[in-house]
């Protein structure tokens, strides 16, 4: 059986994540494109393409997922969640 993944046509609101990630100490962000979505069709390697570092930080665990497998084939990168930095940043 063939499973379908609706995705929304709407670009992820990152606003408030940006908020939280704009308050940790020394964090620098190289931020991707709204417009790419890593679950539309050939928008994920764009996404990876795109990536100006070996770090990543996801808000959304479709992503997170996506992104995580893709980048394994590419070498030495680094996938979190958002709440992983957050939680980091707390401790240190």
């Amino acid at each position: 059986m063939k499973h379908t993944i609706k995705i929304d046509q709407e670009p992820a609101d990152v606003d408030s994540s940006l908020s939280v990630l704009n308050k940790i100490e020394g964090l620098k962000l190289n931020r991707l494109s709204d417009d790419l979505c890593c679950a539309r069709p050939n928008q994920l390697d764009k996404l990876i393409e795109s990536m100006t570092t070996t770090a990543l930080i996801n808000i959304c665990s479709g992503c997170y997922n996506n992104t995580k497998s893709a980048l394994q084939e590419k070498g030495s990168y680094r996938t979190v969640m958002l709440p992983e930095v957050v939680w980091a940043s707390l401790r240190t």
